[in-house]
């Protein structure tokens, strides 16, 4: 297999953060049509592991309303690219030397399917899954972009977050690497 990434979707949201995780426990998530959101957006953290009905997911905020490119090497690997330049950028962020990294933690996957969900949405109210491929869920959203569904192989994942920075000051993209452990 390639080392190389290629762009197998993305993910918009208007600000604040995205769920990412297991299908089975994200669908349990309700967003902003109970308390759940406003539990979640109290943390001060702003990259940090939560809990969903007894399991673990990853809350990952790419600060503002966003267009995050998901790239993936075909190997249980990807990176999420919130680009603050353009989003043509996404590739020359990919493999960059970031700074600022932070382990955010391990989520288990145990339906062979990752997914990434825009927090104010309800996982609860999505289509259940009809194949094995990269789909975007349908269901009662507010955000037509707000969630994917990607197949993946059965097990740990840790998430990693930096930034990439243009400067010694000024960062150009936020970024997320999940790795099969």
């Amino acid at each position: 297999m390639s080392n190389k990434f290629n762009e197998i979707g993305h993910v918009s949201t208007e600000g604040g953060p995205i769920l990412i995780g297991d299908y089975k426990v994200i669908t349990k998530w309700n967003g902003i049509d109970t308390d759940d959101y406003d539990k979640l957006i109290e943390t001060p953290e702003e990259d940090f592991m939560y809990k969903i009905a007894d399991k673990t997911v990853a809350v990952w905020n790419p600060e503002g309303g966003s267009f995050i490119g998901i790239h993936s090497n075909h190997q249980d690997k990807f990176t999420f690219i919130k680009s603050y330049t353009k989003y043509e950028d996404d590739y020359k962020y990919i493999g960059a030397v970031g700074r600022n990294e932070e382990i955010i933690g391990d989520v288990e996957i145990f339906s062979n399917t990752l997914l990434i969900l825009y927090a104010p949405e309800s996982g609860v109210l999505l289509e259940p899954l009809k194949e094995n491929s990269i789909t975007r869920l349908k269901g009662d959203l507010a955000f037509e972009e707000s969630v994917l569904s990607i197949p993946v192989t059965n097990g740990t994942y840790r998430l990693v977050t930096d930034f990439v920075f243009g400067s010694e000051t000024l960062y150009q993209a936020k970024r997320l690497v999940i790795t099969k452990l």
